[in-house]
């Protein structure tokens, strides 16, 4: 999953890089010495301790293999064309219940914990702050350090900064660890920062880059080119002389510097004679780029004051003539070195990169916005995907070789991202889209081969995926229909056009009373939330039916189509979870074809309320939950003719021999007597006409056949 950066920047995060980097292995290192020596006393003391859940347990190991936004419509279209016999031949296959919304953050934190938004407290990548109405992260605040010491222009932190995780719950594999069993997870979204009871974590999706940020990439180039908004990435100018240029990489800001200056590398790119290739020097070491391909990882030291810290890129020259056009991705944290925990234990995502090489650890490492933008193309973009997809791989089936005992999980991004990128392709008859599929279907077989019989194996998906053609402005809509209020422009009066600044600052917001907020939510500015609030709960109340009726009505002028699926009240969708009051008041389920308009994520209320997507990004997911279901595919019998992503959390639980805890909404999808392992059974496909009703606005799971 995922979306283009709506928070690209998320300072100052990287600060704090800076000041820990240099202590994180060598605590890890001294912390480890003690607990090699008393490890035979714990394991004899764990076998006993846990024996009781060994008696339980279902099967020795549960892998679940995640493919985030895998469609089963087109699943079923290939399977029915015999183009993926390895899904095909599963034992079980189903749809799979998301989320509302069905955005992967959200989706996947139901996976983790079991429950609803209304209990982990994820509702979209952004929130709004009720204080001031602008946007932070929804998953982890990074902070620098709160004192230091001036001395001239530079500062000294006193103590190291701070990374608070913003969603609530407790994560299945953690439940796990708590009773005995040893996990595996690998790049799970909302895992950052990196934490475990028991086993190794790799984090996902919300990682940031070294300058705190999720992900800011550079162009460098001496053609005339610029990008209006930094985060979707930066241009840097350069000269090119007598065949060679330096280029200037900027990272984080020098924690030691009163001014907060950010640290720079100086790269030299000198060009090949024969122009098809070129030799990037990054310090002592020389790169050769070949032009249209992507280099490996390169590390890259920042120096600062005092010290430094290391980052890596990957870099794509994708034009030599008649102007250079350099790329470089956002600066990843360096998992040889890592600056910031993406991985539990330290040592574990250290291990891996000396094992297979220097990994990309940013959340979202496929860079969108550098495809949209103009900075690499479409074959660059799809290179990008693989090369993530393929170092993942080798960390799975490590996993599986080395993870004999307990869960093994591992999500892949590449499902969601290629469909995100190349749907329109999809409907003009290209056969990426499908390549892709059969790629995943390739990966289960090799799956199926590397796991035993007393292994139980699931295949799922978060959500699916479909056409994304018209954006709708949901911010224009509601101040055409007096719901927002824009400000005066400078030196006029009344509600005037003008520029359109983003996250809400070109509204009036002592006269606005409900706006749209990131990808799904709408708020109503009620003074029981927002510190500016207008409304009582009462009148909000009120004002909340009235717009939601408004939104079902809407109609697009060019379709004769209503885009909104449903408006669900998230008071009633997340009735008596413990953090429903921090949701936004209405959730906007789309029809397929339809989504916000990437102005009214940013809460801009300008322009048409309808638009043509024209962008490359023509594939989503935001759309009415029981339109867009994800997946489910097992090695033995489901006992439920409609699961939900929160049942999968309480079914792996069970396997292993621990009951699900009652705060969960999830339920187990297998009884203790089912067979485990891998089943030769004919494979069970499940037909519509035994989903189960739909209640309280939860996505009902509709099952292929």
């Amino acid at each position: 999953m995922s979306e283009p950066h709506l928070l690209a920047y998320i300072g100052p995060g990287g600060g704090f890089a800076v000041v820990s980097s240099f202590f994180v292995v060598f605590i890890t290192i001294l912390i480890a010495i003690p607990s090699l020596l008393v490890f035979p006393f714990r394991w004899l003391w764990h076998w006993i301790r846990y024996a009781g859940v060994r008696r339980r347990r279902m099967t020795r190991r549960v892998v679940v293999l995640g493919l985030d936004g895998l469609d089963p419509n087109v699943m079923e279209q290939m399977i029915a064309a015999g183009e993926l016999p390895h899904l095909a031949s599963m034992t079980w296959r189903g749809r799979l219940a998301t989320i509302a919304p069905p955005l992967s953050p959200v989706a996947w934190s139901s996976f983790a914990t079991g429950t609803y938004p209304g209990s982990h407290r994820i509702f979209d990548f952004v929130h709004c702050n009720p204080r001031n109405y602008q946007p932070y992260l929804s998953s982890v605040e990074v902070r620098g350090a709160s004192r230091a010491i001036r001395l001239g222009s530079i500062r000294i932190p006193l103590g190291g900064g701070t990374m608070k995780p913003l969603w609530k719950g407790e994560h299945f594999w953690d439940i796990l660890g708590r009773h005995g069993v040893f996990s595996t997870v690998l790049r799970v979204p909302i895992t950052f920062p990196a934490k475990a009871k028991r086993g190794h974590l790799l984090s996902g999706m919300c990682v940031p880059d070294l300058l705190g940020s999720q992900g800011i990439s550079t162009l460098f180039t001496d053609a005339p080119a610029r990008i209006d908004d930094e985060e979707e990435g930066r241009v840097v100018r350069i000269e090119v002389r007598d065949g060679a240029a330096i280029c200037p990489l900027t990272g984080a800001a020098d924690p030691y510097r009163v001014d907060e200056r950010p640290m720079k590398v100086d790269l030299k790119l000198t060009l090949a004679g024969d122009r098809r290739s070129a030799v990037l020097q990054v310090g002592g070491r020389r790169v050769r780029l070949k032009l249209c391909r992507h280099s490996e990882w390169v590390p890259i030291d920042f120096k600062s004051v005092f010290g430094g810290v290391g980052g890596m890129c990957r870099f794509y020259l994708s034009q030599i003539e008649p102007h250079v056009k350099l790329y470089a991705t956002p600066v990843h944290i360096d998992p040889a070195k890592p600056a910031l925990p993406v991985s539990h234990p330290t040592t574990f995502g250290i291990f891996l990169a000396k094992l297979f090489g220097r990994y990309a650890t940013l959340g979202i490492a496929e860079d969108t916005s550098a495809y949209e933008n103009g900075a690499i193309d479409g074959p660059g973009m799809l290179e990008q995907c693989y090369l993530a997809h393929e170092e993942r791989e080798k960390q799975f089936f490590h996993a599986l070789r080395a993870t004999r005992e307990g869960l093994v999980v591992c999500v892949f991004d590449t499902p969601d991202r290629v469909q995100h990128m190349f749907w329109r392709e999809h409907d003009a008859g290209d056969q990426t889209l499908r390549d892709m599929y059969r790629r995943m279907d390739d990966l289960v077989r090799r799956t199926r081969a590397a796991i035993d019989d007393d292994t139980v194996l699931l295949v799922m998906s978060d959500h699916g995926f479909n056409a994304f053609r018209r954006q709708v402005n949901i911010n224009s809509f509601l101040r055409e229909k007096g719901y927002i209020v824009r400000k005066a422009p400078a030196g006029g009066d009344g509600d005037g056009a003008g520029d359109d600044p983003t996250w809400l600052r070109g509204m009036d917001l002592s006269k606005t009373v409900a706006f749209g907020f990131g990808l799904a939510g709408i708020h109503i500015n009620r003074k029981s939330f927002f510190a500016a609030g207008v409304l009582n709960d009462q009148n909000a109340a009120q004002l909340k039916k009235r717009l939601i009726a408004d939104l079902e009505a809407l109609v697009d002028p060019a379709t004769g189509e209503k885009p909104i699926a449903k408006a669900q009240d998230a008071a009633e969708i997340y009735a008596g979870s413990p953090y429903a009051d921090a949701a936004p008041d209405i959730i906007v389920g789309w029809r397929p074809g339809y989504r916000v308009s990437w102005e009214s994520a940013k809460g801009q209320c300008m322009g048409p309320v309808f638009a043509d997507n024209k962008r490359h990004w023509s594939g989503d997911h935001c759309f009415y939950p029981p339109l867009v279901p994800g997946v489910l595919l097992s090695s033995i019998p489901i006992e439920s003719d409609a699961p939900r992503i929160v049942d999968v959390a309480p079914t792996v639980l069970r396997l292993l021999g621990v009951e699900a805890p009652p705060h969960m909404d999830g339920r187990p999808l297998v009884d203790t007597g089912a067979a485990t392992g891998g089943s030769a059974a004919e494979p069970a496909v499940i037909s519509p006409s035994k989903s189960a009703p739909e209640k309280k606005d939860e996505p009902v799971a509709t099952h292929v056949g």
